[in-house]
């Protein structure tokens, strides 16, 4: 199966008992006893009803009533995860129906009560997005309240983190010192270590610990300087080492209610010096993470008073603002205003009447360069993280945003009473960027990190990328346009020339330390480009300037790009993000450079040359993919290589920027609309489903 299948839950209409058992690393599922159906097929979900994976079942398992799979082809395939539990599932024809229904596979031996199964051992296994791992493991397992059977792939160390669970008590901080609580059960082997691990896995640190034996249970007391430790990751995990089948594992703390509800309430942290705060957090799955980052504003104590303030405030007077059709729209760190969202609320603004646009408003940081051109719609601009900003997120019946929900509030901020309240509204995504070049169905997928509840598309074929890949059904992905595109017109000029150069960020460089920016590929590339005497004395001679944006993933690295990348003819000036506004650049622009970001597509649409720099293409690949071929799909130039690149832009800057006509065709089939009606279309959409 090559795309994911959203089924209505109401084809759910049976469960098949079946005993379960785990033999040469394949499991064995009976269903004898349960002669109620007959099924055709295998599935797997994601979720409670996102088919994944189908498998028919061959003529002798359809004889005997038994299924022996390996899950060998899944895990190759588009849709396995790596820390994922997938539920199993089986087809069958209903008697006197024509459509296939669904069969949840349980075992009612097992309900009520979490069982895990003998472990299947897979090696030298390849995934389709190039990753190859020596040694994975599938763990069949039964959950604890249905007792419906699933599987779930972990790397050998992290395969019990799902499994047996443990409970943070208390954190505690002591300026640099950081100590936690733990209580587990007691395991088959004894605790060998606790660690503290980056996210990525590439550090690792010993705490130190003890343990105390309290009933059946062992109490787990472990702590750390975080000052004696490299941080090179702002994320950490808490990582208790025991050993399992033979296998060293690590058993990760969740964070119970109590102490969330604590975490929230408080605004505790410690420090580690340089305006640097270290706290506890529980992620989305309720594990423990370490998170590290520069202190803000919104971290001292009477924003959090005032969050109590308003969430007191809400429950008194909630009832006025419920049924008001209140959105709420912001961009990226609600500190911009450039993207689809800031161009449908002046949509709004500037052509709804006034019963209309009454309670639609702009969530913005004060500080925002932006500020001063948007302070003039007047109470319908909402300064972040006021006490105003905290009630409009509680009332609002929609969010409409650029970037998914975590954008709203306090940029990885501790936890908080509004923040966790935030996920539970619904939000209409109007994309930053088109579906294309990036995958990211596993953050803004339904069953991702960041899920939507309408997601916009700008044409049929992408419509159809998001329908296939990110589990929606295809009524709540309306081909509408990007607002943003209402407003976008060519404004360069002869006189005046420059080029945009602006890559997108590297995930397995973010956060890296500027030492490691600056030894990678991506500084090196670039920072080759823009010194490039041929390139440079091309550009001087015909009096056009490079302008390189920096992505804000990377505001970090601003300094060494500054210092770096200037040439002595300053003909290439490094801009941060939010210093000058985007939408104007790429207007005033005659071309663009760029390597997979999504800004490929607003030059696109105005029929300025796209060049693409992909010199780390098989690792990008690796790390991101797409939901395209690149090496042919494209709607400009694919370069992988410095030489040929600057031949490429030196073609465009002395042709005078025309655009060729191979990618002028594709133009139709990759925009539905052209007209400059996108906010309108919008908006009738919003009010549709009001």
């Amino acid at each position: 199966m090559v795309r994911k299948t959203v089924i209505d839950k109401d084809r759910i209409k049976k469960t098949i008992d079946a005993d379960i058992q785990v033999e040469n690393n394949r499991v064995i599922m009976d269903y004898r006893a349960d002669s109620e159906v007959q099924p055709c097929s295998l599935l797997i979900m994601e979720g409670q009803n996102t088919i994944v994976w189908e498998r028919n079942l061959t003529d002798e398992e359809t004889a005997d009533r038994i299924i022996s799979e390996d899950f060998c082809d899944f895990v190759c395939s588009r849709w396995a995860r790596l820390n994922y539990s997938f539920r199993i599932a089986l087809k069958y024809r209903a008697e006197g129906q024509d459509d296939h229904e669904i069969a949840v596979v349980i075992n009612n031996k097992k309900r009520g009560k979490k069982t895990y199964y003998e472990l299947i051992k897979l090696h030298d296994i390849e995934m389709e997005n190039g990753v190859s791992y020596p040694d994975l493991i599938v763990m069949p397992y039964h959950m604890g309240k249905n007792g419906q059977f699933a599987v779930r792939l972990s790397k050998p160390e992290l395969m019990m983190v799902k499994f047996i669970h443990c409970d943070a008590q208390a954190v505690k901080y002591e300026r640099s010192r950081f100590a936690i609580t733990v209580m587990m059960p007691k395991t088959e082997k004894p605790v060998r270590n606790v660690l503290l691990v980056s996210r990525r896995g590439d550090a690792k640190y010993p705490m130190e610990y003890t343990i105390a034996e309290k009933g059946s249970k062992l109490e787990v007391r472990a702590a750390i300087d975080l000052n004696k430790i490299a941080l090179v990751d702002p994320f950490w995990s808490i990582c208790i080492e025991t050993e399992m089948f033979g296998y060293p594992v690590w058993i990760q703390p969740s964070v119970p209610t109590k102490l969330e509800k604590h975490l929230k309430i408080t605004s505790s942290h410690g420090y580690l010096g340089n305006d640097v705060i270290f706290f506890a957090q529980p992620l989305k799955t309720g594990l423990c993470q370490l998170v590290i980052r520069k202190k803000e504003f919104f971290d001292s104590r009477s924003v959090r008073i005032k969050e109590l303030f308003a969430i007191m405030f809400f429950k008194v007077f909630g009832l006025f603002y419920k049924g008001k059709g209140c959105w709420l729209v912001f961009e990226k760190f609600c500190s911009a205003a450039q993207d689809n969202g800031y161009a449908f609320f002046r949509f709004c603004m500037e052509n709804l009447g006034e019963k209309e646009k009454k309670h639609i408003y702009y969530v913005l940081d004060r500080n925002s360069s932006a500020y001063d051109e948007v302070k003039k719609y007047g109470k319908h601009v909402v300064d972040f993280m006021s006490f105003r900003h905290m009630l409009y997120c509680l009332a609002a019946d929609m969010y409409i945003a650029s970037e998914s929900k975590s954008h709203l509030y306090a940029w990885r901020g501790k936890p908080s009473l509004i923040s966790s309240m935030i996920r539970n509204k619904p939000i209409f995504f109007l994309q930053h960027g088109v579906t294309a070049l990036k995958r990211v169905d596993n953050i803004f997928g339904k069953s991702g990190t960041d899920p939507m509840t309408y997601f916009v598309a700008t044409s049929k074929k992408e419509q159809d990328i998001i329908v296939d890949n990110f589990g929606y059904l295809r009524e709540n992905v309306p081909v509408l346009g990007f607002t943003r595109w209402d407003m976008l017109d060519d404004t360069s000029t002869d006189d005046d020339q420059t080029i945009l150069v602006m890559p997108t960020w590297r995930k397995w460089i973010q956060d890296s330390g500027v030492g490691a920016f600056a030894d990678s590929d991506y500084f090196r590339n670039y920072s080759g480009l823009l010194r490039n005497e041929k390139l440079t004395d091309a550009l001087r001679d015909k009096s056009i300037k490079l302008l390189f944006y920096m992505h804000p993933k990377f505001k970090e690295y601003m300094g060494e790009f500054s210092g770096n990348m200037q040439t002595e003819e300053d003909s290439c000036e490094v801009i941060a993000f939010g210093e000058k506004p985007l939408n104007g650049l790429i207007r005033s622009s005659k071309m663009v450079i760029t390597d997979y970001s999504s800004v490929c597509w607003d030059f696109y649409y105005l029929k300025k040359p796209v060049v693409f720099y992909q010199f780390d293409y098989d690792l990008y690949m690796e790390n991101h993919g797409s939901y395209i071929d690149m090496t042919r799909e494209l709607c400009g130039d694919r370069y992988i290589n410095e030489e040929e690149l600057v031949d490429g832009i030196i073609d465009y800057i002395y042709n005078g920027f025309k655009e060729k006509r191979q990618f002028a065709d594709m133009r139709q089939e990759l925009f539905e609309y052209v007209d400059h009606d996108n906010c309108r279309r919008t908006y009738e959409f919003l009010k549709a489903i009001k």
